[in-house]
């Protein structure tokens, strides 16, 4: 008799995990940033840009 591999149960209406990220850094010469991480392929893709405090653009 041969071993009979077991297979996990199917999870139904599984919700994925987010693959998307953001958050804000401060940056010793540009200062606030605002980060954006997305999946890209097999790797991750890091965006960044000036943030705002109170519709205030920071340099």
């Amino acid at each position: 008799m041969g071993r009979h591999k077991q297979h996990k149960p199917r999870r139904e209406n599984s919700v994925r995990p987010s693959t998307e990220w953001f958050g804000t850094a401060f940056h010793s010469v540009l200062g606030m940033v605002h980060l954006d991480v997305r999946q890209s392929g097999n790797g991750i893709l890091i965006t960044s840009s000036p943030a705002e405090i109170d519709g205030a653009r920071l340099k």
